[in-house]
């Protein structure tokens, strides 16, 4: 198995990076037919629901305790804080992307363009 981890303020805004842009679009020539599959059934709604606050933390004395995440409190910002709980996740624009990214791969994939096993 591999794993992958992107830099969202990268992948989906307007900066530079040294590492140039091929590294964007990260296309397979495979994928697995059950992955396409699962992935077919996403909606946004999905996305927003898993991605808008991945973590979130309480402040108890100058240290973070982890919490169960609760409703985005700022869905334009990744980071977010109100009184004394923070929350991490992606912005409503990166969401937004990743979804239209998942409607391109399977276009992709419908247009016989890269290949299911």
């Amino acid at each position: 198995p591999r794993m992958f981890a992107v830099d969202n303020g990268l992948a989906f805004g307007d900066l530079m990076s040294n590492r140039g842009y091929e590294w964007r679009s990260l296309v397979l020539e495979r994928y697995p037919r059950d992955t396409v599959e699962r992935l077919r059934n996403l909606t946004q709604e999905d996305l927003v629901k898993q991605l808008s606050v991945v973590a979130q933390y309480r402040i108890d004395g100058g240290r973070l305790l982890p919490e169960t995440p609760t409703e985005c409190l700022e869905p334009a910002d990744g980071v977010r804080r109100e009184g004394n709980i923070v929350q991490f996740g992606l912005t409503e624009k990166e969401i937004r992307g990743i979804y239209e990214r998942l409607q391109d791969l399977l276009k992709l994939v419908d247009g016989g363009k890269v290949e299911v096993f």
